[in-house]
């Protein structure tokens, strides 16, 4: 009859045995966690198995931590978003490097990378997107920044500050803002000084460019507000009206050069090209019509309605010109009727 050879062993979980259990070479095993171990030349107690050269193995099913070292892994291809059917949540490493095999039946490689399809890319830093040549990148889905994205050179989001208020398009708009709120910025350097400025709407490169702190601001056009610094309550539409604004409020300007060189002049209504061109402090005036009131740089409270009406006034005030060349070559004078 053959011999029963039974080592030492035990039945409770986690048990490990002491040194002073055993001697070299002597096996002992914990039947109930299947670990197997023994003593070594040193007296101490070690477990077999732990530290194999190598292991073929199907199915690897861990309740802990499995580490595997740098350049541990070889094969030529991961399937799909889990190995072997189990879901990688979380991967750590400080670079991965895939130069070869395939993810979701896409190659993966710098020299044969195609297409693939992903669910989600994030990137908590920048991330560049290599031109491309002959085609487009193309979103079936929405793709999200949590900061301001540059495309094609144009900044879109929310310009410094981030304030949720704000809309920021264009390569330098809204790039000074700290706490303004309800503000556009639309084309390049559009409120690109603005602070704490709140409520302007911009529509056109450099416009209302050097505002700061002024509010309720609208700028449609080329240069349109450009130095306006703390006015407020301004409206413009045309290429450089009320370029030179820097305090003066609740004007507007429509019209190409309409109160180009206005400062600090305010209330000031001028509609047509070069209409009030020539105002710099002079307040309540109305000029409706190409170059009406044109020379005006201090006088107040007049009205011009017609082509070059009191187109050449400069400091006359309570004038009333309307009509085609009325009281155009007025200058001084006050208080005329045309």
């Amino acid at each position: 009859m053959a011999n029963t050879i039974i080592t030492k062993n035990s039945i409770t979980a986690s048990a490990v045995p002491t040194s002073g259990q055993l001697v070299q070479g002597e096996l002992a095993v914990n039947v109930t966690d299947k670990r197997l171990f023994t003593e070594n030349s040193a007296g101490t107690v070690v477990e077999v198995g732990v530290n194999p050269s190598s292991i073929t193995t199907g199915n690897l099913t861990a309740s802990g931590i499995v580490t595997i070292p740098d350049n541990a892994i070889s094969g030529d291809k991961v399937e799909g978003g889990t190995i072997n059917a189990v879901t990688i949540n979380t991967l750590t490493s400080g670079t991965v490097d895939i130069n070869g095999g395939a993810v979701d039946g896409s190659t993966v490689g710098a020299t044969t990378a195609s297409t693939g399809a992903f669910t989600t890319l994030s990137a908590s830093g920048t991330s560049t997107l290599a031109a491309v040549n002959s085609g487009a990148l193309a979103v079936t889905g929405a793709i999200s920044s949590t900061t301001d994205a540059t495309l094609s050179g144009l900044t879109v989001g929310k310009g410094a500050g981030a304030i949720a208020s704000n809309t920021a398009l264009g390569s330098g708009a809204l790039n000074a803002n700290t706490t303004g709120g309800s503000n556009t910025a639309n084309g390049q350097a559009a409120l690109t000084n603005n602070t704490t400025g709140s409520g302007n709407t911009t529509n056109g490169r450099s416009a209302l460019r050097d505002n700061t702190t002024g509010n309720y601001n609208t700028a449609s056009g080329y240069l349109a507000l450009l130095s306006n610094t703390t006015g407020s309550g301004n409206t413009t539409i045309g290429r450089s009206a009320l370029l030179s604004n820097t305090t003066g409020t609740n004007n507007t300007a429509s019209g190409y050069d309409a109160l180009r060189f206005n400062t600090t002049g305010g209330s000031n209504t001028a509609s047509g090209q070069g209409a009030l061109y020539s105002n710099t402090t002079g307040s309540n005036n109305t000029a409706s019509g190409r170059s009406a009131l044109y020379s005006n740089t201090t006088g107040d409270n007049n009205t011009a309605s017609g082509f070059n009406a009191l187109q050449l006034n400069t400091t006359g005030f309570n004038n009333t010109a309307s009509g085609l060349n009325a009281l155009q070559r007025n200058t001084t004078g006050a208080s005329n009727t045309a």
